[in-house]
């Protein structure tokens, strides 16, 4: 009785301990990723799409167009003066995407930053705006309606050939 008690429970208590233990690893793994590494985008000169830093960290400065460090949000060209930030021009910017979905970008873009020679065109603030709050909008981009509002207050229709 007690042989067969034995053999029906320690291996049960042993899988619940291992179970609990890898996923409390996994867990505290995440938050030290989480809280401690640096999360950063890499907008290529010949792509649109960003790539990370985590994945692919030996990308020469050669061929970055845009760092952009994210929570909080700084595009960074990689000669520019990381300490001098400026804020972005637009003070708004609606993305109209052709299912009927509308992205208000205003409230995100106020705490948008960049430093560098030319400033991020609202394609790239759109795509890192996706990454940021997880939505898939790529797809979208080569349709989608840009307005911007400039600091004179005149609304702006982007077009987006400045893709890549």
């Amino acid at each position: 009785m007690i042989k067969g008690f034995l053999l029906e429970w320690i291996p049960w208590v042993f899988n619940i301990t291992m179970t609990t233990y890898d996923l409390t690893r996994r867990i505290a793994f995440a938050a030290y990723t989480e809280a401690v590494i640096e999360k950063e985008l890499i907008f290529l000169k010949s792509v649109a799409i960003p790539i990370s830093s985590i994945v692919f960290p030996n990308v020469a400065d050669t061929l970055v167009k845009w760092r952009v460090q994210l929570n909080p949000t700084r595009f960074i060209e990689p000669q520019a003066n990381k300490d001098f930030k400026k804020h972005i021009s637009y003070l708004g910017l609606t993305v109209y995407l052709p299912d009927g979905t509308v992205c208000q970008l205003t409230d995100w873009i106020n705490d948008v930053k960049w430093s560098g020679q030319n400033e991020p065109t609202a394609v790239e603030l759109f795509t890192i705006w996706c990454c940021e709050m997880g939505n898939p909008y790529f797809h979208f981009i080569s349709h989608a309606r840009f307005e911007c509002i400039n600091m004179n207050g005149d609304i702006v229709n982007e077009i987006k050939d400045d893709i890549g």
